[in-house]
């Protein structure tokens, strides 16, 4: 597969809205369609003397003009104290991961696969093109040893893990040893149902035979239709986020495992909403801040004093597992009578974290931006709100990672006409004063889900993402790394 390596650098990413640490970040419709948004700088000029990306217009309806193309000059830097990154750049060959002929790949999946992060696994779904009206869906896990050397120009096709899952997603993590990943996948659809009835969880799936020797356990739950929401390690445990519907009342809930143990239900009423619902978490402090959207306030979804509306806010809570309980955290954010559409959470290399957001905008003129922000272990706000990617730009769910502590976003370019080829990588300052940013164009329209996942100490990035390569659909891997000071 060619591709087309753009670079350039971003100045004076725009501050959405600011507000008391630990406070409520709450937005109007009427805020998000009348606000005037300033006009995007333009880029400095790129690695190779390419003339940088313009600005991108203001996010509301009346925003102002984007900026005009930068013109030569020196690429900016991002990051914090200590570690200076000139701008991204591609390194080896884009991979394509090989497959049956007459089946499609879809939504990639990124994890460690090791203590010291030098392994990596590669999971992605597999379903034939053609069947009957509920195709299966497999997971196909794929090693990668090491960071370095990059392989050439494809990856062998991944041996198929021994169960069969839903429609909906896989969540993956580092499993109970090197070499293994705990994964949650939601069971197979027995036609005529149309969604799964049952998340399972796995601790120890080899990453070299997609096998394991553990058994998989069904995670307690009620509902007709079951999603995994995510699964996350903190040292040898890990928390599972997962979510059960009857009809249009959905609910989220936690579990946790041991090491191999089965797990234990944390809380079956976390969440609730009358719709989906997105979550995520991350290690923090021995165990896990984990965030969610929701109709009500944190822990009254159990309570009958009220009514189950819209998820239209987000909050935030920590656990540390059995006997420790939970408890909510001051961050939330919340735009009344309307829906979460992404959240995604990332360490942000000590504790706490980067939280990337995006509302549906229901009432809105255009889609409400992709907001960031950081928290603390405490979940107080340290670092305000900022918009980082225009609503209208947001094509499926993008990806949120950490390099050396600043959030990495990776997210197919919407909102152009034709079809969808772009993907866009921004790294982005603590101190909102400059993004690094580079483009990849693929050959095909991409579907589907991103993921990325960025080395623990070195300044490289993997990107995973599906497109379009003839009628079939095909996963393909990238590395990126930093341009440093000499």
């Amino acid at each position: 597969m060619a591709s087309i390596l753009r670079l350039g650098i971003l100045v004076g990413a725009t501050a959405l809205l600011q507000v008391a640490c630990g406070g409520t970040v709450e937005l109007t419709n009427e805020t998000l369609n009348s606000t005037g948004g300033s006009a995007g700088a333009g880029g400095s000029a790129g690695v190779g003397g390419a003339s940088g990306q313009g600005g991108s217009a203001g996010s509301s309806a009346k925003g102002g003009a984007a900026g005009q193309a930068g013109s030569g000059g020196t690429a900016g830097k991002a990051g914090a104290a200590g570690f200076d990154c000139q701008g991204l750049v591609q390194v080896g060959d884009t991979l394509e991961v090989q497959g049956d002929s007459y089946k499609s790949q879809l939504n990639p999946l990124l994890s460690f696969a090791s203590d010291d992060g030098n392994q990596v696994a590669l999971g992605l779904m597999e379903q034939p093109d053609e069947g009957p009206s509920y195709p299966p869906v497999q997971l196909h896990i794929a090693a990668l040893k090491s960071w370095s050397p990059w392989p050439s120009k494809s990856l062998s096709a991944p041996p198929q893990a021994p169960f069969v899952v839903g429609p909906e997603l896989v969540r993956i993590a580092k499993g109970a040893a090197d070499g293994q990943l705990a994964v949650a996948y939601p069971g197979t659809p027995s036609p005529p149902a149309s969604q799964p009835t049952t998340v399972f969880y796995n601790p120890a799936v080899s990453v070299d035979t997609a096998s394991s020797s553990v058994n998989n356990t069904a995670l307690e739950s009620a509902g007709q239709t079951q999603r995994a929401s995510f699964v996350t390690r903190a040292q040898d445990r890990w928390l599972i986020g997962h979510q059960y519907g009857f009809d249009s009342l959905w609910y989220f809930q936690l579990a946790m495992s041991a090491q191999t143990n089965p797990p234990m239900t944390l809380s079956t009423m976390v969440g609730c909403g009358t719709m989906p619902l997105v979550a995520d978490s991350i290690p923090s402090g021995g165990g896990w801040i984990f965030g969610f959207s929701s109709s009500r306030e944190f822990g009254t979804c159990a309570d009958d004093n009220g009514v189950v509306t819209s998820p239209d806010t987000i909050e935030l809570g920590y656990t540390g597992g059995p006997g420790g309980g939970y408890a909510g955290l001051p961050w939330t954010a919340k735009l009344p009578g309307d829906a979460v559409r992404y959240l995604s959470m990332t360490s942000a290399g000590d504790e706490g974290g980067w939280i990337a957001y995006a509302f549906e905008g229901l009432n809105a003129e255009v889609p409400p931006p992709l907001q960031l922000v950081r928290v603390d272990a405490a979940g107080n706000q340290i670092v305000a709100p900022t918009s980082i990617v225009d609503g209208q730009e947001l094509y499926h769910a993008p990806a949120l990672t950490s390099l050396r502590g600043q959030p990495l976003i990776v997210y197919a370019l919407g909102g152009v006409p034709g079809p969808v080829t772009q993907l866009r990588l921004r790294l982005y300052a603590m101190d909102g004063a400059i993004d690094a940013m580079a483009e990849l164009s693929a050959t095909g329209q991409l579907t589907g889900e991103v993921a990325a996942l960025a080395h623990p100490i070195n300044p490289e990035v993997m990107v995973a993402w599906s497109e379009y390569a003839g009628m079939q659909r095909r996963v393909y891997l990238a590395k990126f790394a930093c341009m440093l000071p000499d």
